[in-house]
């Protein structure tokens, strides 16, 4: 049964009247709310930036995202820790930046205004570098990852824990005012978490708890706030910097050593697409020599003697290159570059074989190469297959 119009009347003005002084007291406690507007423009201005470095606009670039600061534990592990919370202001794509910069307007200005400019700073960069440490964590040095949606889960961590450590001090009106954008946020947060890599809930999780669990030690009434002479205490800021400062130590102690390095892992690629041209000027080499001897336009000898001047030098030089790769086992091409090394050391061994026995005329020679000639072909269709079936 409702209320009579009075009761209406009366609950609605006090309701105006909860928020006008929630509003005086906020605005009076801080009066400008500057940092949430300048992390949204270091963002939109970075993924411009990164708009004109090919990054795309609706989809991703690894190699812009890697190249412009994207959090990977092979890079991020070996000395690039810079990466923990440049990640933070990269996106992938205008829909993911989009999502996030709106629910960092919908929130992050109420948050700053309860907590104050400097400690709103501390509390989203805390939880960016939780987040990100929780992503390296998570994902064992498999996902690139980046976006500011660790943070601003912070965000909303932070207000949680405002209205748990200051009961009454929000009123509901103003609470249930961000539900929708909370909710949609959360579920976006995590839907697109769960079907793109690149955007990981290990984040979402470990900036949310990084973002309530210092904003639980750094709220305070906004009554004292108000109050000039009441500055944040000085035991209660030493408090904060000492658990940033263990929880960021004891995340980092945490951490495994990255898998691979990334450095070996570039050079592996590099000699894997190096070699596939290689490989194409030495079968057309030895093609052209093995034609000639068909034709008749060469003897047998002269076969060896070209395999030995124009072919075996250049399987010389692959195999060297592949067996000076230092690829750890964990990396992605480790498996190929054992296999391409072993395969580049049968096909040296056998033109050398060649090109000894033609030349000598040694029928043992021959029937090594000939052996040799065998293993390498199953080796090649073993590359094949697993090439089509990965």
């Amino acid at each position: 049964m409702s209320g009579s119009p009075g009761q209406d009347a009366r609950s609605a003005e006090e309701q105006a009247a909860e928020q006008g002084l929630f509003g005086y007291r906020l605005h009076s406690a801080t009066p400008r709310v500057w940092v949430t507007h300048a992390i949204i423009a270091v963002n939109v201005i970075v993924f411009l930036a990164m708009l004109a470095d090919g990054a795309g606009l609706m989809t991703s670039n690894t190699e812009v995202h890697l190249r412009w600061g994207a959090n990977f534990g092979p890079l991020t592990k070996e000395g690039e820790w810079w990466r923990l919370f440049a990640c933070t202001v990269l996106h992938f794509g205008i829909l993911h930046l989009a999502m996030n910069m709106w629910a960092l307007w919908s929130a992050g200005r109420l948050v700053e205004r309860l907590y104050g400019n400097a400690s709103f700073i501390a509390i989203y960069v805390f939880a960016g570098l939780t987040g990100s440490f929780a992503s390296l964590l998570w994902n064992a040095d498999r996902v690139v990852s980046a976006g500011a949606s660790g943070a601003v889960f912070g965000v909303f961590g932070a207000l949680g824990a405002y209205v748990l450590r200051q009961p009454g001090s929000v009123p509901r009106s103003v609470l249930k005012s961000l539900t929708g954008s909370t909710i949609a946020f959360i579920a976006y947060s995590i839907a697109i978490g769960a079907m793109v890599s690149a955007i990981d809930n290990a984040a979402h999780a470990g900036g949310f708890a990084g973002g309530f669990l210092l904003a639980w030690l750094l709220a305070r009434p906004l009554a004292q706030s108000l109050d000039p002479r009441a500055p944040l205490t000085v035991g209660r800021t030493a408090i904060a910097v000492g658990f940033v400062v263990l929880s960021l130590g004891s995340l980092f102690m945490l951490l495994p050593p990255a898998k691979y390095s990334y450095a070996a892992q570039q050079a592996a690629i590099t000699a894997i697409q190096q070699f596939g041209a290689e490989e194409e000027v030495l079968a057309k080499k030895a093609g052209s020599l093995i034609e000639a001897r068909k034709a008749g336009r060469i003897t047998d000898r002269q076969l060896g003697e070209g395999f030995e001047k124009d072919v075996v030098p250049g399987w010389n030089v692959a195999h060297a290159r592949f067996s000076a790769l230092k690829v750890d086992p964990g990396a992605p091409t480790a498996d190929k570059v054992r296999a391409l090394t072993e395969f580049v050391g049968v096909r040296r061994e056998m033109f050398a074989e060649y090109a000894a026995g033609l030349q000598s005329g040694d029928a043992v020679r021959l029937r090594r190469a000939e052996e040799l000639s065998a293993r390498s072909q199953v080796m090649m269709r073993e590359m094949r297959d697993r090439k089509a079936n990965p």
